[in-house]
């Protein structure tokens, strides 16, 4: 799943990676890096919540 995200950004300019990461607690950090840091950082992410995203949801016994 990481490497579709990588291919699909692949070609995303650095002002945007940094446009669709702006909500991150660690943004000034993350205007620090190279393009490819954040491509492989934003990949990242998204592949974690995508992975989060198709988890079942827990139900608690009653």
């Amino acid at each position: 799943m990481f490497d579709f995200f990588m291919e699909g950004y692949r070609e995303t300019p650095r002002a945007r990676l940094l446009e669709l990461m702006s909500n991150s607690a660690d943004i000034e950090y993350l205007r620090t890096l190279e393009r490819t840091d954040l491509l492989e950082i934003y990949a990242e992410r998204c592949t974690y919540g995508a992975m989060q995203a198709s988890k079942p949801a827990v139900v608690p016994n009653t």
